[in-house]
């Protein structure tokens, strides 16, 4: 699956939290689709490859590809939140102990990262 940034636009500052890292009219591969029960959906990409992942509110972009990879899951949370992506990454836990620098996280981040998205 595949995005391109549209800009900011007019949307509000909640909207646009964070898109300051993204460039317009650039294409990102999508790590995650995160959908927020009553609330947002978001796209998890990287912004600047190599750097770590951030939430974007799918409304900044346009789906250029919408191919959903093989290896993905579908995942309820307990709030009805929805994600869709890499089996091992829908784990409770998981993205706590990536952004707490965890190794075998990051390890499992990168591995999964690097699988083709189709």
């Amino acid at each position: 699956m595949r995005i391109r940034f549209k800009g900011a636009g007019e949307h509000s500052a909640p909207i646009t939290q964070g898109a300051g890292r993204l460039r317009e009219d650039c294409d990102y591969p999508v790590l995650e689709v995160f959908a927020v029960a009553d609330s947002e959906n978001l796209f998890r990409v990287e912004a600047v490859s190599g750097e770590t992942p951030g939430l974007y509110d799918s409304r900044l972009f346009e789906v250029t590809d919408g191919s959903i990879p093989s290896h993905w899951v579908a995942s309820v949370g307990a709030r009805g939140d929805i994600t869709l992506g890499p089996a091992e990454w829908v784990k409770p836990g998981f993205w706590d102990a990536f952004f707490d620098g965890e190794r075998w996280a990051v390890d499992l981040y990168q591995s999964e990262k690097n699988k083709p998205l189709r």
